[in-house]
């Protein structure tokens, strides 16, 4: 899948890494519905990721492929040949075999040949594997004159699940009956220096993580204190408001029953003139 995102003319890229303009490129392609799913499809396991750019646009390119297995690690082991750490993907498909074999003849197995399931492990819980290739083997490192790959293969047919790793037997192993599911260039991988900047990276994110921690948890508390200083004055309000409110009860209450006794009084006087006036009224 390719995906392209066009520069602006009138607002230049200033970072050279162009990380905005390539999110942006690989933005696109998750809305478009086709491409959207090929990316969440279930059975991929696999991405490869390319960039390009130039002054008129940038464009990523991805790769999506299901394989069945995964190479976690390549180091020498301790006879100079290789150990090979890595995870099945698939469960239909049994580890069998591999090998390391050079550009210069790809069919020809370098060292002692192919190694099979005595020289392996495989934990059947995690499917995590360990491969070990015996040495030593000539120029079997980052070699550019005629370089080295690492081949894996599988069995497909047969009780996979009957296949005994770590015992030893005599079967001679023979790959053309077998399929190939992964090769390999023999480079240490990872690279140690991407492991130590991917340290650094861990590093720098565990420090940014506890130095956000810390500034939430200062803010978190400067806002306790704020809430409770407005608590304070709050209450304090309203008991001064209580206070007033208290004094001016009493004054009302007084007021009150004078007024009402004043009230009484006029009016029952009122009451009285007004009988007369009617006595009068009526004798006249």
């Amino acid at each position: 899948m390719v995906g392209h995102a066009y520069l602006d003319d009138s607002d230049p890229v200033t970072d050279k890494v162009m990380m905005n303009e390539l999110m942006d490129a690989h933005g696109l392609l998750l809305e478009l519905q086709a491409e959207r799913e090929k990316l969440c499809h279930a059975e991929l396991t696999h991405l490869g990721i390319g960039f390009a750019a130039n002054g008129v646009k940038c464009i990523v390119v991805e790769l999506l492929s299901q394989r069945a297995c995964a190479i976690h690690r390549l180091m020498p082991n301790e006879d100079e040949g290789v150990r090979i750490n890595g995870s099945m993907l698939s469960k239909t498909v049994g580890l069998y075999a591999a090998r390391i074999v050079g550009a210069s003849k790809m069919d020809k197995a370098l060292g002692k040949g192919v190694v099979g399931p005595p020289q392996m492990q495989l934990n059947k819980d995690t499917m995590e594997f360990i491969i070990e290739i015996p040495g030593p083997i000539d120029d079997l490192w980052h070699n550019k004159e005629d370089p080295r790959y690492v081949e894996i293969y599988v069995r497909k047919t047969g009780n996979i699940a009957a296949i005994k790793y770590g015992v030893a037997d005599a079967e001679r192993i023979k790959v053309d009956s077998l399929s190939l599911v992964h090769r390999q260039k023999l480079d240490i991988y990872p690279d140690p220096r991407t492991e130590i900047e991917d340290a650094k990276d861990r590093e720098d994110y565990e420090v940014e993580k506890a130095q956000a921690a810390a500034r939430r948890e200062q803010e978190r508390q400067a806002k306790d204190a704020e809430d409770m200083v407005r608590r304070e004055a709050k209450k304090k309000a309203m008991e001064a408001l209580e206070n007033r409110g208290g004094g001016m009860d009493f004054d009302s209450e007084g007021m009150s029953g004078d007024d009402s006794e004043g009230r009484s009084k006029g009016g029952s006087g009122s009451g009285s003139e007004g009988q007369s006036a009617s006595k009068t009224g009526s004798k006249l």
